[in-house]
């Protein structure tokens, strides 16, 4: 009985090896060695795509030009990126999902604009925004309300633009409804220009 338990145990414990093995392998294969340290925190907005249509429609309300730096707070698969450096400027994505991260390197080197483009992993809490002219937000309410001592540190003349949400006690120099033709959605778009003027 011993004997059919050995020979039975050998080939389980080289599949167990193989698998062991193989998962340790998929672990390494998984990780980019360029990416900065984990941020602490894991994404808690839900990722939304913006429609193309309504990303022009923000770059045209922060009339967005060759000499302008455009940071993307939450840039997702980087379409605000591609879409700021295809207008002739530089432009700076930050993401705390490595998966979006990813997928934002993947979108600026389809559209070869590695030059003008760098994608950041990391807390968008932690960025610091004052080499920005525009900063671009799709994020809720709560988290632009978190952002203002970041955004009140940019240039005076520097654009804020945010999709849905505005930033609380600060009125907005414009707000828009854009109804995109791409998902038949009406969608309202913030405009500030820095200085950023909040009520307390």
């Amino acid at each position: 009985m011993r004997q059919g338990q050995r020979l039975f145990n050998r080939p389980v414990a080289a599949c167990l090896g193989l698998v062991l093995v193989s998962f340790a392998v998929g672990q390494d294969a998984g990780q980019d060695v360029k990416q900065p340290e984990r941020p602490g925190r894991v994404p808690d907005v839900i990722y939304l795509p913006t429609p193309g249509d309504v990303v022009d429609e923000m770059l045209a309300m922060a009339d967005v030009r060759r000499t302008d730096v455009v940071y993307d707070l939450g840039c997702g698969d980087g379409r605000i990126l591609v879409a700021a450096a295809q207008r002739g400027c530089r432009a700076v994505g930050v993401d705390i999902d490595p998966l979006r991260v990813k997928q934002a390197r993947d979108n600026v080197a389809k559209n070869r604009l590695e030059g003008p483009v760098r994608i950041e992993w990391q807390d968008l809490f932690q960025t610091d925004l004052r080499p920005a002219t525009v900063v671009t937000l799709y994020l809720s309410s709560q988290y632009n309300e978190r952002l203002i001592p970041q955004l009140e540190l940019l240039k005076p003349g520097s654009r804020i633009v945010s999709h849905q949400f505005e930033i609380k006690g600060a009125t907005p120099d414009k707000v828009t409804r854009f109804l995109s033709k791409e998902d038949g959605h009406r969608h309202t778009l913030f405009l500030w220009t820095t200085p950023l003027h909040v009520r307390k």
